[in-house]
């Protein structure tokens, strides 16, 4: 498992926890939710390939959480808006690269999917989504 799927799987079981605490918001359990279909797809799309079915029907989640993510969380500043844009923007390109490649360990997919994550934690960094309301 790379360290960036160690972090990932990490973050997602230190939000899950979080939420056992108190009752959180909205916002919160959406951008918790995105965050394990994310995971799930990154493990899918690794697993089985970028053209698998699997890894599609993650893809399709994770695209619902992105969604919903846009739909039930403020955006608190114009470093937060640009953020979302980006990667709102960018994830189709990451999934059509990937498709292209066939295979998640070629390079070009490979590169995408780091750039995504990039934006990824960009925006829940500048967004502050999977801190506790």
């Amino acid at each position: 498992m790379s360290s960036r799927l160690a972090i990932l799987l990490f973050l997602c079981c230190c939000s899950f926890a979080a939420t056992l605490h108190a009752a959180p918001s909205v916002c919160f359990l959406t951008a918790t939710q995105l965050h394990r279909d994310r995971f799930e797809r990154v493990i899918a799309c690794e697993t089985d390939g970028p053209s698998s079915p699997s890894c599609e029907a993650a893809e399709d989640r994770e695209l619902a959480g992105l969604a919903s993510l846009r739909r039930n969380c403020p955006v608190p500043s114009l470093e937060c808006q640009s953020a979302l844009y980006q990667h709102y923007q960018y994830w189709p390109h990451r999934s059509a690269i990937c498709h292209a490649a066939g295979s998640a360990s070629d390079p070009a997919c490979v590169a995408a999917v780091e750039h995504d994550e990039d934006l990824y934690y960009a925006v829940m960094g500048n967004c502050g989504y999977l801190s506790r309301p």
